[in-house]
């Protein structure tokens, strides 16, 4: 079978007991309050929660600010007035970019329905916005696998192409 080894396992172990040593507990530390410790345990998370939020708070800001300009600058009416490919594999370059809550992605695609968008661009929303954006791309990037940032990044823009084109 593949998952069994050729060769036996040779089991380490260290035969030098001089290398062994006891290990002391101070006195004090059996004498610490409940207070005190739990006072050092939210010390402790709060560093590591702020470790946490402080890049967070960074790479939302500087989406968000990305995204907006995004916004303002593109002609929107000229490129939702029409689908064609190209016009297409545009929006959904942008709509995967954006770092949008999940819930907003729906009412976009409702708003959009209401104002008599092509079916089309309104899927590629509803698909695209509030999936994926730069933000957990950025983390798969730095923290997990460049290559799978990519592979998803190009996979919701693909499906949010795809879906534009077909309805």
């Amino acid at each position: 079978m593949r998952l069994e080894r050729r060769e036996q396992i040779k089991p380490f172990t260290d035969r030098d007991d001089a290398a062994s040593c006891d290990l002391a507990v101070p006195a004090e530390d059996c004498t610490e309050t409940f207070w005190s410790v739990l006072k050092n345990l939210s010390a402790e998370y709060g560093k590591h929660v702020w470790m946490l939020v402080k890049p967070t708070i960074t790479l939302m800001l500087v989406a968000s600010f990305l995204s907006a300009a995004i916004l303002t600058l593109l002609p929107w009416p000229t490129l939702l007035a029409q689908v064609t490919p190209s016009r297409a594999a545009l929006v959904s370059l942008v709509s995967v970019f954006m770092p949008v809550p999940i819930a907003l992605d729906v009412m976009f695609a409702a708003q959009l329905q209401a104002q008599g968008v092509a079916s089309g661009y309104v899927m590629l929303f509803a698909m695209t916005l509030g999936t994926y954006s730069i933000i957990p791309t950025i983390y798969l990037w730095r923290e997990v696998s460049k290559k799978l940032a990519v592979i998803l990044f190009v996979f919701f823009f693909a499906v949010g192409w795809l879906t534009g084109l077909l309805f």
